[in-house]
């Protein structure tokens, strides 16, 4: 499996060493970009849209956090590398599978690899989820998923191939962890929908989203920015 992967580092000997260490430790990491700036590495990254990002902490006069705000929707695991162990929570907070200090350790480095290369494969191969049901269990596509609402302690989950549905006794919060997020979203405390297959929004009353089959949900005021900024954004995983 090879994981294509970006280095953001601003300081010559740094970029080196991480380089060097990778090609000689890590062959399944292809690099397929350097950058030396923050805005180099948001511009990279959008282009190119990397498996992995190692991402230094301190950019010239920005950070590698920088580099992550304007990346709403972030499809790609980030290894921190820095020589500053105080950046390590917020790091973790941001979402970084690891953080590694300086110098760079052959045995964390290969480890941090390690886990963003089971993370990234276990995600590739997510295209369904087992449910119960009253009579066993059903195994249901995501793609053929257009929205699940919650009944009382039970989930409906809306099919696109058909106009029966899958009734579950879990909990929307329950089905709704086990769904890939950047596919999903839950847009009310009654609705997770798949917006892959929402078709429309509408502002009036608050907001709507009128998905494929021609249903229309309504959209929480919490949730709508939310929304539009998801829907407004590529969609790759469709």
């Amino acid at each position: 499996m090879s994981i294509r992967a970006i280095l953001v580092e601003d300081e010559e000997r740094g970029m080196r060493a991480l380089e060097i260490k990778l090609e000689e430790n890590c062959p399944e990491v292809e690099i397929i970009a350097k950058c030396w700036s923050a805005q180099e590495a948001i511009d990279a990254i959008q282009d190119l849209r990397p498996d992995l990002v190692f991402l230094d902490v301190r950019l010239d006069q920005k950070t590698g956090f920088d580099v992550l705000l304007p990346l709403h929707r972030i499809r790609f695991e980030v290894i921190f590398v820095s020589g500053y162990e105080e950046y390590a929570i917020r790091a973790f907070r941001e979402g970084a599978l690891d953080y590694i200090l300086k110098p760079i350790a052959i045995d964390e480095l290969k480890g941090a690899v390690q886990k963003a290369k089971e993370k990234i494969a276990a995600q590739a191969n997510i295209n369904r989820i087992v449910v119960p049901i009253s009579s066993g269990i059903r195994m249901v596509m995501l793609n053929n998923i257009l929205y699940c609402q919650a009944q009382d302690n039970f989930t409906r989950i809306f099919l696109r191939d058909s106009k029966k549905t899958i009734m579950t006794p879990r909990l929307l919060r329950d089905i709704g962890s086990r769904l890939p997020s950047q596919q999903f979203y839950r847009i009310h405390r009654k609705h997770i929908v798949n917006l892959c297959l929402v078709t429309e929004f509408h502002r009036t009353a608050g907001g709507s989203v009128i998905m494929e089959n021609g249903d229309e949900l309504g959209v929480s005021q919490s949730k709508r920015d939310e929304l539009l900024s998801r829907l407004a954004g590529p969609l790759d995983f469709c």
